[in-house]
C-alpha cells in the first residue's frame, strides 16, 4: 500500500472516508448540474470556495460511494454519465438542523389545542417523514416521488 502512496495516490474527498484502495473517480466537468449534485451529496467545505476547474482537477471520490448499478466496467470514467455518489456519505448537517428546529417547535406547541395553520401541521408532518427516511442506515439512496402541498 506505501508503494501505492507513492505512485500519486490521493485521498477520497468524502469527510471521514478512510479507504485507500479502490478507484478514484473525478467530479464531472461538462455537466454543472451534476457538478453541483456531487458537491451537495460530498459535503466537504473545502469544496465550496474552489472552481469547477479546480475541484475537477484536484479532488477525487473513491468507489465506495457509488451505487452498484452505477458502475461501468473497462471504461476509462467507471461510471455512467449520471452516477453521483450516495453510499458511505456523512450525515446531512441540514437535516440534522432542520429536525432539531421542527422538535423545539413542536415541544412549545405542546400546550395549544394544534398549531395554528393547518398547512403548517401538514408540513411538519411530512418534513419529519423526509427526514426519519434520508436519515435511515448506511445512507440508502430513498426514491420516491415527493409531493408537494
Amino acid at each position: 500500500m506505501e508503494a501505492y502512496r507513492k505512485r500519486g495516490f490521493k485521498r477520497c474527498v468524502v469527510p471521514g472516508c478512510t479507504d485507500t484502495t479502490s478507484k478514484r473517480h473525478t467530479f464531472p466537468k461538462y455537466d454543472a448540474a451534476l457538478f453541483h449534485k456531487w458537491i451537495e451529496q460530498v459535503q466537504n467545505p473545502v469544496l465550496s470556495d474552489r472552481s469547477l476547474e479546480q475541484t475537477y482537477r484536484s479532488q477525487l471520490v473513491c468507489d465506495l460511494h457509488f451505487l452498484k448499478s452505477d458502475k461501468v466496467p473497462g471504461t476509462k470514467r467507471g461510471l455512467t454519465r449520471t452516477a453521483f455518489p450516495v453510499l458511505h456519505l456523512p450525515e446531512p448537517q441540514f437535516s440534522s438542523m432542520v429536525l432539531e428546529n421542527v422538535q423545539s417547535s413542536l415541544k412549545s406547541h405542546e400546550g395549544s389545542r394544534e398549531i395554528a395553520n393547518p398547512l403548517a401541521a401538514k408540513m411538519t408532518d411530512a418534513l419529519k417523514t423526509i427526514l426519519l427516511k434520508s436519515s435511515s442506515t448506511d445512507n440508502k439512496l430513498v426514491q420516491e416521488d415527493t409531493k408537494y402541498i
